[in-house]
């Protein structure tokens, strides 16, 4: 079961950003260790870990403090979002480049977004869309586990 999450996560990474993350390990914190995982797992994990911080008891509880205060847990889950982000900003950059440099054709999402008028010029909204395209793929994925 778990060969072919991985293999699912793995096409659908290929297909929203066109780049292959099968020997891509990034850092990822856990319980103050930092440990090498797949772009696919820690993108997977923290998207869990985001949504089960809505229903956190602070959260519902007080939820005007919910953009100032941070667990220590759900800090980590901010440092964790933000390398996965960093790194596939980077992605997307270097894509940019080779599409200006006419040596991209653009087969993929993150190439047709490159592209488009609506979304050429802002790194941020494309970056949102590949990894929306990615979220859903991977939650209709593992509601039919």
């Amino acid at each position: 079961m778990d060969e072919l999450m991985i293999l699912h996560q793995k096409i659908l990474l290929k297909v929203a950003f066109g780049f292959d993350f099968a020997d891509v390990l990034l850092d990822y914190e856990h319980e103050g260790k930092i440990e090498k995982k797949s772009v696919g797992w820690i993108a997977v994990t923290v998207f869990h870990e985001c949504m089960n911080r809505l229903t956190s008891p602070h959260i519902i509880l007080f939820p005007f403090l919910c953009d100032w205060y941070f667990t220590p847990y759900e800090r980590t889950i901010v440092r964790n979002c933000k390398r996965l982000r960093n790194f596939l900003s980077t992605i997307v950059q270097e894509r940019r480049a080779a599409v200006k440099a006419g040596k991209d054709s653009g087969s993929d999402l993150l190439g047709i977004l490159l592209t488009d008028e609506n979304f050429h010029s802002d790194n941020e909204m494309i970056l949102d869309e590949c990894l929306t395209f990615f979220f859903a793929g991977a939650g209709t994925s593992s509601m039919a586990h």
